[in-house]
């Protein structure tokens, strides 16, 4: 990638910046904190990659190798759905060749509206090349919480994340002809592995009883994971995607309901969240509170194949035989 295309990307998202936040932005960038300098360090030769997520991040990696340089705008061990613009995020998309997102309405508005306007062809959102489904809202016509109409969770399923794979390498072919086949040989391997997960996956579910394959987490995200392998995922305690959204009484009373029931013992909360709605479900049910699911971000050195594998040991271990 030339350096000239770096320095237009920097110039065009300060612009940007300058003139949609006007003073904030100026504070943003002149105040706001230190600011990352790993990219600075980076081989000139390579493409600069920034992934809005640490997922998206794992994967481009994955595909891309040697010959790609990644970083994450959310940093690691960080939910995506309560995430701000910093002067370090924005830093990392002006000093990038392309972006990686998710879409689907998963990143922040204000990313969403930086990424809206960057360069055309130069922002892949990976969500549009899966087929997503809805989230479940079974409980409540008028939707209180604000989410999108799908659910931007692709990663609870390796079959759609290796459809992505496949995307990621023909990007990154279209972007670097050159490495094309080397980018095809990663793209094989990576699937291969996926399909080793789902296998795994599809053969400790089959262990599980089919009447114990029912489980309730704190926050909407499993959907996927229902879709794939047939495991039942009551509507969350607080549906939706915003992280700072309290349960309404009706989600409360809801999820209630949903846990007698089913006869459902355990809830899962996700680390990233608060487990005060799921103790006060815990409260007036008996169920009991599981912690320690990552459904948002990699720990920083955890890759997806480990993320998705402690995950689902969490859940085994908790609703198995």
């Amino acid at each position: 990638m030339t350096h000239i295309f770096r320095q237009v990307s920097l110039n065009f998202v300060w612009t940007y910046i300058t003139l949609l936040f006007a003073a904030t932005a100026f504070t943003m960038i002149g105040c706001g904190g230190s600011v990352s300098t790993e990219n600075l360090d980076s081989p000139s030769d390579k493409i600069i990659v920034t992934a809005t997520t640490s997922i998206v991040a794992d994967w481009a990696q994955q595909i891309g190798g040697e010959r790609v340089f990644v970083d994450s705008v959310i940093p690691y061990g960080s939910d995506g759905h309560s995430y701000q613009v910093t002067a370090d995020g924005v830093k990392k998309i002006a000093e990038s060749d392309y972006i990686f997102g998710i879409g689907l309405g998963y990143e922040d508005k204000w990313l969403t509206k930086l990424l809206d306007n960057y360069p055309e062809g130069r922002v892949l959102y990976l969500g549009s090349s899966v087929d997503p489904i809805p989230f479940h809202d079974e409980h409540d016509e008028e939707d209180e919480h604000g989410h999108g109409q799908f659910d931007p969770h692709i990663w609870f399923d390796p079959i759609r994340v290796a459809e992505i794979a496949t995307v990621l390498g023909e990007e990154l072919e279209r972007i670097d002809p050159k490495g094309a086949q080397y980018y095809q040989d990663r793209v094989r391997d990576y699937i291969a592995e996926l399909n080793d997960l789902h296998s795994h996956i599809s053969k400790k579910i089959a262990e599980i009883p089919i009447e114990s394959r029912v489980i309730i987490t704190s926050h909407e995200s499993l959907g996927y994971l229902e879709a794939r392998y047939g495991i039942e995922v009551l509507t969350a305690v607080i549906p939706g995607l915003d992280a700072e959204a309290l349960p309404t009484p009706k989600d409360l009373i809801f999820a209630i309901k949903q846990i007698n029931d089913k006869d459902i013992k355990v809830i899962f909360v996700d680390e990233t969240r608060s487990a005060k709605a799921s103790e006060r479900v815990s409260e007036e049910t008996g169920i009991r509170v599981v912690t320690g699911l990552k459904v948002e971000s990699l720990t920083v050195g955890q890759t997806y194949l480990d993320f998705m594998e402690n995950n689902m040991n969490i859940i085994f271990s908790n609703i198995g035989p």
